[in-house]
């Protein structure tokens, strides 16, 4: 955990060049599958890069519905420091929807502009990590799970081959693999004795191998912006809200 907080804490340093490209996840709940049909003619490099970046939108929210959320549920069931642990994972991981939602219509940003977009997520991050390294608790092995498994987010920090980072996917791959010592713990000490803890480990896992597949495809060479979109902070701003349409007209009066 030292590592990603250092990370995150250098990232406007290293995050200066982002590279852009094409994927799409796939769940057993909504299976896509792709036209093989050519088209007419080649589109501009910015109207791939925005379907690129609006089909990672998308497989991202599928996953949080689909995948997180049944974790969330299930943790409902275990202690209250788990649940508060939980809550900070839940506030990352919905936090990369946002990142990745104004990386779409911005234009790359300066190192720190960028930190500053990424710091909704490395703030739960950093709390988990402050939660794993406090005294010693009866979840001591879920939290350090958890505080492992976020660091999976780290993947958003990557910026090319000369970063000194793993891959994104491999980012997954690894946190996913320190947090098991500890998830494996749990089993060891609940098998058989509490099925909500050997569910939630088993969810845990499914968030993990899910989130690599969905980093794999959709960014598998870091986050994806948009050459002619806005400056970053007008990105960042909510979306305006439409006004309501007016009232139809009543109907005129019949004639005498």
């Amino acid at each position: 955990m030292e590592q990603v907080v250092a990370r995150l804490e250098r990232v406007a340093e290293r995050l200066e060049k982002f590279a852009a490209s094409r994927g799409t996840y796939v769940t057993d709940a909504q299976p896509t599958s792709a036209s093989h049909a050519a088209p007419p003619a080649a589109p501009a490099a910015s109207a791939v890069q925005s379907a690129g970046a609006g089909a990672g939108i998308s497989d991202y929210q599928q996953f949080l519905d689909y995948h997180f959320s049944p974790l969330m549920n299930i943790s409902s069931n275990l202690s209250a420091e788990v649940q508060a642990a939980m809550q900070h994972m839940e506030k990352a991981f919905k936090g990369v929807l946002k990142v990745l939602q104004v990386a779409s219509r911005a234009k790359s940003p300066d190192p720190s502009g960028l930190q500053q977009l990424l710091q909704p997520v490395a703030e739960p991050m950093m709390a988990l990590g402050g939660m794993a390294e406090g005294r010693r608790t009866a979840a001591f092995n879920h939290i350090k799970s958890l505080a492992e498994c976020v660091q999976a987010l780290s993947f958003l920090a990557y910026t090319g081959p000369a970063c000194g980072m793993p891959t994104p996917g491999q980012v997954v791959a690894d946190a996913w693999s320190s947090a098991q010592f500890y998830s494996n713990k749990v089993l060891m000490e609940f098998r058989g004795k509490d099925d909500s803890q050997v569910e939630w480990v088993k969810a845990l896992k499914e968030v993990m191998t899910r989130l690599e597949q969905f980093v794999r495809s959709n960014y598998p060479t870091g986050l994806k912006w948009d050459p002619t979109g806005l400056p970053l902070q007008q990105a960042m701003q909510p979306a305006p809200t439409a006004a309501p349409a007016p009232a139809p007209a009543p109907a005129p009066a019949p004639a005498p």
